[in-house]
């Protein structure tokens, strides 16, 4: 049975932990005393895997169906602010369903080293006329042309 959970909220570059419980379509818990093969991953808007394999899952109460799923720092630090969904998958005693699915409001990691390009001085070579317009060679940069007139007094 595959249960939609409410809006979870994170911030990329901590770490992540969603506490489950997996139930089968009677509302029970599954027994994952059988050894089951647990996946969860986080899907984009256009259904592409962002984080999969690196999240860590263990079984935290095999007889109520209960476990962890854990993505490190390290992991989650990589994922941009947005909006995201995410899906746990059970396959248990031959029978493989989604478990749980849900949105994921993901706000981007404020400690990340950003890197931008500043520019520290502008070399104004001699600009070039168009009528109207002085173009100067640094790329687009295009400022109207208009001759400075003082009052008179």
């Amino acid at each position: 049975m595959t249960t939609k959970h409410p809006l979870i909220e994170f911030v990329a570059g901590d770490d992540w932990e969603i506490l489950a419980t997996l139930l089968d379509e009677n509302g029970n818990p599954y027994d994952l005393t059988q050894t089951p093969t647990i996946k969860w991953c986080l899907m984009d808007d256009r259904s592409r895997v962002v984080i999969g394999d690196e999240a860590i899952i263990t079984v935290t109460d095999a007889e109520n169906g209960q476990c962890s799923v854990l993505i490190p720092h390290t992991v989650s630090t990589t994922v941009a602010g947005g909006l995201y969904t995410d899906a746990l998958r059970l396959t248990i005693a031959g029978a493989t369903g989604t478990l749980l699915l849900g949105m994921v409001n993901v706000v981007g990691d404020p400690w990340a080293v950003l890197t931008r390009e500043v520019v520290t001085s502008i070399d104004l070579v001699t600009p070039t006329r168009i009528p109207n317009r002085t173009v100067f060679p640094i790329g687009e940069a295009i400022a109207p042309f208009a001759p400075l007139r003082l009052p008179r007094k």
